[in-house]
């Protein structure tokens, strides 16, 4: 049997319901540079219910259950270069991280290219477990405002 906690849901107008405690982040970037940096530490907040560190980039669960995580990451490549980003997970309090997904782009020869990393997924968590988003790559990502962001939110 559920518990539904009478602050955690509210009705909107009969057409909707508002979950105004459920664990949620985006952040951005800030600094409009181009950047090695990994990981991937994005300090601009739109929104977080305290599951995003800003000095760190890294992500803590709150609560077990299904998340959606999603990242754009806008990335230069000179010539052959490359960028990956990957979402890397650790289970052990932030001692050990693994990859578990990733975006790559890559340049085939012919100069210089922008292009913008993308990496959506849902993933199986549990209370305790830490994300973050690493940059393995050659080239450079962009700490822009609109161009670089990373969020995520439980589902259920």
């Amino acid at each position: 049997m559920s518990t539904i906690v009478a602050n955690e849901i509210r009705g909107v107008n009969d057409v909707g319901v508002l979950q105004p405690t459920k664990p949620i982040f985006s952040v951005h970037g800030s600094s409009n540079s181009y950047v090695t940096t990994d990981p991937i530490v994005l300090t601009t907040v739109e929104v977080n219910s305290g599951m995003y560190d800003t000095s760190s980039g890294v992500v803590t669960i709150p609560i077990t259950g299904r998340y959606w995580f999603s990242a754009m990451i806008y990335c230069k490549m000179d010539n052959t270069e490359y960028t990956v980003i990957g979402h890397w997970k650790s289970t052990d309090g932030g001692t050990n991280f693994s990859r578990i997904s990733y975006g790559f782009q890559n340049v085939n020869g012919g100069g210089q290219d922008h292009r913008s990393n993308i990496n959506a997924q849902v993933l199986s968590l549990n209370a305790g477990d830490k994300l973050k988003l690493r940059f393995q790559a050659d080239g450079e990502w962009y700490d822009g405002v609109q161009e670089s962001w990373w969020s995520g939110w439980l589902i259920g």
